[in-house]
């Protein structure tokens, strides 16, 4: 039986890949209790993502990783690891969370997607990390104009320094890409970027994948961790 809980964090998961793919104008299938995709792309995008439990991986699916949501997925071959947990949060209001100096706004053209982008490398993994990507490679020039995906760039004095994504869904709101870069971390703005995602859709579930990092933050926000499962590196 699948737990419904993670079934959630799951099909949000999902759900936000599909319009990041979307945006890249790439398609994306679902079938045999499985969300995947054929064509390449980023990295940093998941290759296929379990639903149900006793998913099968499409013959047709993409090189890269799969996240393995119920940890049952036996794949000859691949190197599983432990996934950052799923967290789960209820629809509740949401506080108001101020820093002073931080105006946080939505990226909508091409150019404002760009800063996003290149901002969210630029807290992933440093300055060196933005010329690893051709632009767009990520979040496609268009992202901002994608029904339901709404991306989150903050600007300390005019500066921006963190991002963050809200995925509407049918049933549910998935939030992700919350990044803050190194010299304005532990000001609380990763809470403040994680409250204004969950603003996008306050009246339904929202679900993440949290860093160790950011668990203790999400924790305080309402969130609670529901699972964890595996992530699947396909063979070299």
């Amino acid at each position: 039986m699948t737990d419904p809980a993670v079934a959630a964090c799951a099909r949000g998961e999902a759900a936000w890949h599909r319009l990041a793919l979307a945006a890249l104008e790439l398609p994306s299938y679902e079938d045999d209790g499985m969300w995947w995709r054929r064509d390449p792309a980023s990295p940093l995008l998941f290759a296929g993502v379990t639903l149900e439990r006793g998913a099968r991986l499409p013959a047709a699916i993409a090189a890269g990783q799969v996240r393995d949501s119920f940890g049952d997925l036996e794949l000859d071959g691949w190197t599983p690891a432990p996934a950052d947990p799923w967290m789960l949060r209820d629809p509740a209001p949401v506080p108001e969370l101020k820093v002073d100096g931080l105006f946080i706004d939505h990226a909508v053209n091409p150019d404002e997607v760009w800063v996003f982008e290149r901002t969210a490398i630029r807290g992933a993994m440093g300055e060196e990390g933005v010329a690893r990507f051709e632009p767009f490679s990520i979040h496609g020039r268009e992202s901002g104009q994608v029904p339901g995906l709404r991306l989150l760039l903050g600007k300390l004095d005019g500066v921006p320094v963190a991002t963050s994504i809200a995925a509407r869904w049918k049933d549910g709101v998935c939030v992700s890409g919350v990044m803050v870069v190194e010299s304005a971390r532990r000001r609380g703005i990763g809470a403040a970027m994680t409250a204004a995602a969950l603003r996008a859709a306050p009246t339904v579930p929202a679900s993440l994948v949290a860093s160790d990092m950011g668990h203790g933050i999400y924790e305080r926000l309402g969130f609670r961790d529901v699972g964890r499962g595996l992530t699947w590196k396909p063979p070299a």
